[in-house]
C-alpha cells in the first residue's frame, strides 16, 4: 500500500493511473436542495450544500468557477433583477442575461424562459464584451482558491463551460438546435470566442498558480443519445476542443475533464481524439456502465458510474451495486467512486450513511 496522501496527489494520480494509498473520497457529484432538507428531519446537521461535502469528509478541491452551469463566462455577470411582477408569477432577468418566468411566491418550479441573449449574430456581438478574455478580474477574484489550494494542498479545478454548453448558455436549447443547421456562421463565431476565453482564462489563471484540473460542463447528451449529430460535433465544436486542450497541456493542466449527463457513447470517442482525458458523471438510468466504458477506453479516468437510484431501494441494493463495480474498476485504476449524479430527494439520510460506510471501507481484491 501506498504511503498517506494529499488531495492533490490522489486526484492527480487517478488521471494519471497510478497507485493510491486509498481511493478519493468524493462519493456524490452533489445533492439536491430538497435531499438537505429531508435529511435535516432524518438528522442530518449540514444545512447546504458545501457543509455537506465537509461533513462527509470528500477530498476536496479548490474551486474557480468561470460561469460554468450557471453562464457561459460572462464579466461582468448581467444584473438579476425582477421585471415584471403580477403578484403570481415574475419575469427576471438572471445573471446569465436570460429572461424567465418564475412563481412570485419563490415556489419551486421548472422555470419558463422566455428569452435568451443571442438569436443572431448582431445579438453575440452585443454580449461579447462580457466575454473578453482580457478582463483578468474574472480570474483574479478567485485567488483565494488558489491560495487555498496552496495552503492544503488540495488540487486546483477550474471549471467552464463547454462548447456546447456555452452555446446553449447564449442561445437556449430549442435555438441552439435550428441554429446549428440554419446559421452555421453564428456557431463558429461563438465557437471561436468560447475558444479565446477559455484559453485566456488559462493563462491568467497560471499567474496565479497551477491549475490541475479543467472541467468542462457541457449537459449534451440525454437518455437517447448526444442533443447533437456527432457530424455536426466534428464540424462546430470538436476543433476548438483540440485548440484548447493543447493550450491546457502546454500550461501543464493535467486533467481534462468533460461533464455531462445522459448517453455520451456516440461523443466519448471523439472527446478522446480532442484530447479529453476525463469523463463523468456515466448516468445508469441512460444505459452508461463503466465496466464497458474501462474495458473500451483503458486510458480515460472516471468519476461516478454508480446507480443512485440503488440509495433508494435499500442496503441490498446498494450491496449489489458496489460488489458489481467496485472490485473491477479499483482494479484498473483511473477511477473515482461516486454516483452517477447528485443525491436525490428519495434517498433516506440513513441510506446515504450506509453506502458511505460501505465504500469507504471497501477493500479491492
Amino acid at each position: 500500500m501506498a504511503k498517506a496522501m494529499t488531495n492533490r496527489e490522489r486526484w492527480l494520480k487517478v488521471i494519471r493511473f497510478e497507485e493510491l494509498d486509498r481511493p478519493v473520497r468524493f462519493e456524490a457529484l452533489g445533492i439536491d436542495q430538497n435531499t438537505i432538507l429531508r435529511w435535516q428531519k432524518e438528522g442530518a446537521t449540514f444545512k447546504n450544500e458545501g457543509e455537506f461535502y465537509l461533513q462527509s469528509g470528500f477530498d476536496l478541491p479548490a474551486p474557480v468557477m468561470i460561469g460554468a452551469h450557471l453562464h457561459p463566462g460572462f464579466f461582468p455577470e448581467f444584473e438579476q433583477k425582477v421585471i415584471q411582477d403580477d403578484g403570481k408569477h415574475q419575469l427576471i432577468q438572471t445573471t446569465a442575461g436570460t429572461i424567465q418566468e418564475v412563481h412570485s411566491d419563490g415556489a419551486m418550479s421548472i422555470p419558463h424562459f422566455v428569452k435568451f441573449p443571442v438569436a443572431s449574430l448582431d445579438d453575440f456581438q452585443k454580449v461579447l464584451p462580457r466575454l473578453n478574455p482580457a478582463d483578468h478580474a474574472r480570474v483574479d477574484n478567485w485567488k483565494w482558491a488558489f491560495d487555498l489550494a496552496k495552503a492544503a494542498n488540495w488540487p486546483l479545478n477550474l471549471y467552464v463551460s463547454g462548447c456546447f454548453g456555452f452555446h446553449r448558455h447564449l442561445m437556449g436549447f430549442e435555438n441552439l438546435m435550428v441554429a446549428y443547421v440554419e446559421q452555421p456562421e453564428l456557431i463558429h463565431a461563438m465557437s471561436r470566442a468560447w475558444e479565446a476565453l477559455v484559453t485566456g482564462v488559462l493563462e491568467r489563471a497560471r499567474t496565479h498558480g497551477a491549475v490541475d484540473i479543467l472541467y468542462f460542463w457541457e449537459d449534451m447528451c440525454y437518455k437517447n443519445g448526444p442533443m447533437i449529430s456527432p457530424k455536426m460535433f466534428r464540424e462546430f465544436i470538436q476543433p476548438y476542443y483540440r485548440r484548447v486542450c493543447a493550450k491546457a497541456l502546454e500550461l501543464k493542466v493535467q486533467g481534462l475533464c468533460v461533464d455531462t449527463d445522459g448517453d455520451c457513447r456516440l461523443l466519448i470517442p471523439l472527446f478522446i481524439e480532442a484530447g479529453i482525458n476525463f469523463m463523468l458523471p456515466f448516468e445508469v438510468q441512460a444505459g452508461m456502465d463503466i465496466r464497458q466504458a474501462r474495458e473500451q477506453y483503458p486510458r480515460l479516468a472516471i468519476q461516478g458510474g454508480l446507480d443512485k437510484r440503488a440509495l433508494a431501494i435499500g442496503k441490498d441494493a446498494i450491496d449489489r451495486e458496489l460488489e458489481s463495480k467496485m472490485d473491477f474498476m479499483l482494479s484498473r485504476r483511473g477511477w473515482i467512486p461516486s454516483l452517477d449524479h447528485v443525491v436525490p430527494p428519495d434517498v433516506p439520510f440513513e441510506n446515504w450513511r450506509y453506502y458511505l460506510e460501505r465504500i469507504r471501507n471497501w477493500r479491492s481484491k
